[in-house]
């Protein structure tokens, strides 16, 4: 973007011109204000934030008519109401510049009137026929006099004293420097953090500079900056609290390098770092800002830190009362007659990137209301999350759910409960912007109201167990009838969860080792053991990994057929690593211990110990001749499909009709498509044959409740056609495949392969064929063959073979 201008004569008047005006009354500003003057080029700092900013150049332009008559005429100039931005990051130059009648103390040049909002002005004056008339012909920099620049100017620095006919600049002879800006929030907190720019001998201070006007700091998309222009060398940008004097981060921060001058010597993309801080505890709690907003609306007038990405759609609004009957809400709401016909609005926040590391755990937490365009209660009837509010960690180019609704629905005033978490390891990559968003669906008419946010984070060993466990005294004697000697009767017996992560198996929890713990994958977890016959249970102890607390957990006591008998929660006390339930003198008659956490998370547990007597000893394990055989089957075949759009009548039942010249086709959107395998069954592999290459899914196993079970994450660019998952040993009813991009989903077919636990139900004659308890006809995958090994005992869910 850009232009140049050449030959080009400017006259500020004349004295015929001014007559003419005279005569016919003509609005003239140096008739109506002397003071304000004739300017002949404006440098206009409105620009693009593109590659490289909008560019300006000059040559051989003559200045005539600027010697009398105006006092304050000024052949070149910049004034605060055209410095709508307030870092100038337009590059211009001028070459063989004339102007005629002017004397040496006569400004030639001047940004006096945009001073007091504009930053960082730079002027290539090429062959040095605007700076002082001494030095006429000595190239340089013309810039704005602050010490960020002229600190670090080489050539031969800044000329203070040779600053005449130049207003509120300085000539840098044999300077080259090239525009450096670092884009930023646009917040009201964003004052308080000030860049420091270091070449390892000096360092100068940067303060923050918004580039919006104050209507658009709602704006997601708009952005504040810190810029200086910098000569070769090797600098650091590193940024501080203001008020701590600590080393801060400004949420995020993005470079931007000015075109290249046509000098030698300027600043570079390799020898200009931004120093990043590492993760720190304390600054790292509380991820959010303005989580409560009863304190809004900010000095600025403006909504904090919350932001909506689409605001020519959206506005955000406070709302009372909020949750709790008193203060207020935020609410993001479409303007009247507007629509999100591009992907979805949001309410979102900026978080600090900086505290996005391995091994962290983020814990989140907020009160919504749903309600319709009217501001009327709306129940959340639809799990799915294109309708019901989730909240995302979006890191550019992919996204990761953090909250939830996780009750059955809400208080009496409308509020529901949000909450989740997600936990990094070692294969997390750094992000440089974080944002946290609610999406606004584009498929029905509701808003969300919100209040209470919290994203706290917290970074855990993954190599050590838990850091303290309350000793174990011994077991008591039970004095009440029936009397025995409670034993820990789980020790050392057969074990499940739902998934594994890192190794750390289920049988950790019972091998009678506080410093090992188990460890799932993310999602709607459980463990179970098997105390492998009926067993008078009067307490169960359980030592929770002290870096991976659950929210709310749930212990069930089953009889051997996987019947609850006795269910207890636990809510969750963060300070507590351990929790016993005792059930009495008579205690509870049981066979399996069966412990989820309700909330969608990991699940870590350093020892679960289960106390009481054996109704019967357990009879010892049989000595197994060959391992137990199953034929693994393709489940999904003619079952009850689901997507959330059809287009050209390819329906989702295409997907797994044994057929792959047919497919499934949506409208364009986030889509998801689901199959309902209609009974819980063993899942040991998803096998997705696409229409066309998609390279961004995720893979969902859901239990019958809609719960996610676990989840794969399909990201892999030039994608193929054909792929599969395999999963270890999952016990779900449902698969769902979501895009993680708006665009279309079209599957040719979807194979869950696995086994039942419990057949389902033939169907009537007048419903859907029956699925063959055979194996599929050959029109259908091939069978997989019989497993060859014997799985270990201790980690298998319990079914019978």
């Amino acid at each position: 973007y850009g232009f140049r201008i050449d030959g080009l004569t400017v006259y500020g008047y004349t004295q015929n011109y001014l007559d003419v005006l005279d005569y016919s009354n003509t609005f003239f500003e140096c008739k109506r204000d002397p003071t304000r003057g004739v300017v002949g080029i404006t440098m206009h700092p409105f620009a693009t934030y593109g590659t490289y900013g909008a560019q300006g150049h000059f040559s051989n332009v003559v200045f005539r008519g600027f010697d009398e008559g105006c006092p304050a005429a000024v052949p070149i100039s910049m004034s605060m109401t055209l410095a709508w931005h307030s870092v100038d990051f337009s590059p211009r130059s001028f070459t063989h510049t004339k102007f005629e009648g002017l004397g040496a103390n006569t400004d030639r040049i001047s940004i006096c009137r945009a001073m007091n909002r504009l930053t960082g002005v730079v002027v290539h004056d090429r062959d040095g026929t605007i700076g002082p008339m001494s030095l006429s012909g000595a190239p340089g920099f013309i810039v704005s006099n602050e010490p960020k620049i002229t600190s670090f100017a080489n050539g031969d620095g800044c000329l203070q004293d040779e600053a005449e006919g130049l207003g509120c600049m300085v000539y840098c002879p044999n300077a080259c420097l090239r525009m450096i800006l670092v884009m930023v929030s646009n917040t009201y907190s964003m004052r308080n953090i000030t860049m420091i720019i270091s070449d390892g001998k000096v360092e100068e201070e940067a303060t923050f500079a918004r580039l919006s006007p104050v209507r658009n700091s709602h704006n997601a998309r708009s952005r504040g900056a810190y810029g200086a222009p910098l000569p070769a060398g090797n600098f650091q940008l590193s940024f501080v609290d203001k008020l701590s004097g600590q080393p801060a981060w400004p949420k995020l921060a993005e470079l931007k390098f000015q075109k290249p001058p046509d000098c030698a010597g300027y600043a570079d993309e390799t020898h200009v770092t931004l120093v990043k801080p590492s993760f720190d505890a304390d600054r790292c709690a509380q991820l959010v800002e303005d989580g409560s907003v009863d304190h809004l609306p900010d000095p600025w007038g403006e909504m904090g830190q919350w932001q909506t990405e689409w605001n020519y759609v959206m506005k955000l609004k406070l709302v009372e009362p909020g949750y709790g009957g008193s203060g207020k809400a935020i609410k993001a709401l479409r303007k009247e007659g507007e629509w999100c016909t591009n992907g979805f609005c949001t309410l979102a926040q900026w978080l600090d990137a900086s505290c996005f590391a391995p091994w962290v755990r983020y814990e989140f937490s907020a009160r919504v209301r749903v309600v319709d365009l009217e501001g009327n209660d709306s129940w959340c009837e639809d799990d799915d999350d294109n309708y019901c509010a989730v909240a995302w960690l979006d890191f550019r180019y992919h996204a990761h759910m953090v909250g939830r609704i996780t009750e059955d629905g809400p208080d009496q005033d409308g509020w529901y409960r949000m909450s989740g978490q997600y936990v990094t390891d070692d294969t997390f990559e750094i992000p440089d912007k974080v944002n946290l968003k609610w999406d606004y669906s584009k498929f029905q008419n509701i808003e969300y109201i919100v209040d209470e946010v919290s994203l706290t984070a917290t970074k855990f060993d993954p190599t050590a167990g838990p850091s303290s466990v309350p000793s174990r005294s011994s077991p008591p004697s039970i004095s009440h009838h029936p009397t025995f000697v409670a034993e820990n009767l789980a020790i050392g017996k057969p074990t499940s969860q739902s998934s594994t992560n890192n190794g750390r198996e289920s049988g950790y929890a019972v091998d009678g080792n506080d410093k090992t713990f188990t460890f799932t994958k993310n999602g709607q977890n459980w463990w179970q053991v098997d105390l492998e016959t009926l067993s008078i249970i009067t307490k169960i102890k359980i030592y929770q990994a002290k870096e991976s607390y659950n929210k709310k957990l749930l212990i069930d006591i089953r009889d051997s057929n996987g019947n609850s008998i006795e269910e207890r929660t636990w809510g969750g006390d963060d300070t507590l690593e351990r929790k016993e339930f005792n059930y009495g003198p008579q205690g509870v008659v049981g066979q399996i211990v069966f412990i989820k956490n309700v909330e969608f998370g990991y699940l870590s547990l350093s020892e679960v110990e289960v106390y009481g007597k054996y109704t019967a000893p357990p009879s010892p394990a049989p000595t197994l001749s060959a391992p137990p055989t199953y034929l693994v089957r393709n489940l999904s075949y003619r079952k009850p499909t689901w997507q959330s759009s059809t287009l050209n009548d390819r329906s989702s039942d295409f997907a797994v009709d044994g057929n792959k010249d047919t497919y499934t086709y949506t409208k364009r959107g986030y889509n998801a498509w689901e199959v309902d395998l209609k009974s819980p069954a063993i899942i040991t592999k998803v096998k997705i044959t696409q229409r066309w290459p998609e390279d961004k899914l995720w893979i969902d196993i859901k239990d019958s409740n809609d719960k996610i079970v676990e989840r794969k994450d399909w990201d892999v660019e030039g994608a193929p056609n054909e792929f599969e998952f395999d999963f270890d040993e999952v016990v779900g009813q449902k698969v769902r495949i979501s895009e993680r991009i708006n665009w279309y989903l079209s599957l040719s077919e979807v194979e869950v392969h696995g086994k039942y636990l419990v057949e389902p139900p033939t169907p009537s004659p007048t419903a859907a064929p029956t699925v063959p308890s055979t194996p599929v006809p050959s029109t259908g995958p091939s069978l997989v063959p019989s497993i060859s090994s014997v799985p270990s005992l201790s980690y298998r869910p319990t079914f019978a073979v």
